[in-house]
């Protein structure tokens, strides 16, 4: 792709020279906890979406309008770094290196989460959305140039509580270190007939997700939490009416998610769409009000015969075989041909009958004429 000449490149990472490593081979393994408090600051422990949004690093006293700053100097356009477009970014950046920081606490504490590794992260992103045309799952959904529908691999940002008892609040939980409860929020909804909203990110944007009664149940049960990655496949879009901005969405767009259609990712899967083609669901992990089924394997083991039920006019059914149906269709072409012949022999004789009497009248109303 040619990049057009009065767009200035701002990242010396992008366009990659060598093939990037997926979180496996540059990690080696999952994450671990366990030298969680010894290496970690606080801020890093603590560090959710929302905290990310508002985070600033204190020694150079630098946030989200600092970072605009830096991004127009080093050549972006005012009309594409706006500030709503840098805070969004910002905030999902801070987000990713606090995390990276607290999984890996021994190898990559205190490097990840700098000024540097900010900045160049957003001038990455100004590169592949401005001026390569790049946009994430959530950008193509939103501007309407995907299908909502399609598989793809999003994390929860952040979970709401029902927005009819709590006015939208973010309900957060104290952080504890261990693996299981790191990050996680409580959800607890009195009605279940209301669905529940979650945030889902794509990593670049974000947008709010209602949940049916079968995932309401796994939130209860604390089996989604934020920082889970989820692989969604069959959701639909609520509110929606054309192509809308990222920040225009808040509260009027929602994602619908059913259970039959969403499944626990791997933590090393790549956030956004799938190229590849999802497993089939299994009988017997199909819920009867999950929503739809995006894919599922059938066997045929048996071949049941055709049955054919005609309504008799006295108000009976009569139900026959195919073969049965073959004789019974038979008889009644064949009545249907008895009916034709005999109603055009009855048609015939009529008209014999008429050319008759009007030939007779004739001879009898004919005067007869005497010649002087």
């Amino acid at each position: 792709m040619q990049i057009s000449p009065c767009r200035t490149m701002l990242s010396v990472r992008y366009p990659f020279q060598h093939q990037r490593k997926n979180y496996k081979e540059y990690f080696g393994g999952p994450p671990c906890f366990k030298y969680l408090t010894e290496h970690v600051t606080d801020d890093v422990k603590l560090m959710d979406a929302r905290r990310a949004e508002k985070f600033r690093f204190q020694h150079m006293d630098t946030g989200a309008e600092e970072f605009q700053k830096m991004l127009l100097t080093c050549g972006a356009s005012l009309s594409c770094a706006t500030k709503e477009w840098v805070s969004n970014h910002y905030k999902w950046i801070v987000w990713k290196l606090a995390s990276l920081e607290r999984c890996y606490p021994t190898r990559v504490a205190g490097k990840f989460l700098t000024v540097d590794n900010v900045l160049e992260e957003l001038k990455y992103r100004y590169d592949r959305e401005v001026n390569h045309g790049h946009r994430s799952a959530i950008k193509k959904i939103l501007e309407g140039n995907s299908s909502p529908s399609l598989m793809m691999v999003l994390c929860i940002s952040a979970i709401y509580s029902c927005p009819y008892q709590n006015n939208n609040k973010l309900e957060v939980n104290k952080v504890d270190t261990n693996e299981d409860n790191s990050g996680n929020q409580s959800f607890s909804a009195t009605n279940r007939n209301m669905s529940a909203n979650i945030e889902l990110t794509d990593g670049w944007y974000s947008l709010d997700a209602s949940l049916d009664v079968a995932l309401l149940e796994q939130l209860e049960k604390r089996k989604l939490f934020v920082g889970q990655k989820l692989r969604i496949w069959g959701a639909s879009l609520c509110g929606w009416s054309g192509p809308v901005s990222f920040h225009e969405v808040s509260g009027v767009v929602k994602l619908v998610v059913h259970i039959n259609g969403t499944y626990r990712a791997r933590w090393n899967d790549a956030l956004g769409f799938c190229k590849h083609v999802g497993l089939p669901l299994a009988f017997r992990c199909i819920k009867v009000s999950g929503g739809r089924v995006p894919r599922t394997l059938v066997g045929i083991t048996r071949i049941y015969p055709i049955l054919y039920r005609e309504r008799l006019p006295d108000g009976r059914f009569v139900v026959r075989s195919e073969r049965m149906e073959r004789k019974a269709l038979e008889l009644y072409h064949q009545r249907l041909l008895e009916t034709f012949f005999l109603r055009k022999h009855v048609l015939r004789h009529d008209c014999w009958r008429n050319h008759v009497a009007k030939t007779t009248c004739k001879h009898i109303c004919v005067p007869i004429i005497r010649t002087m």
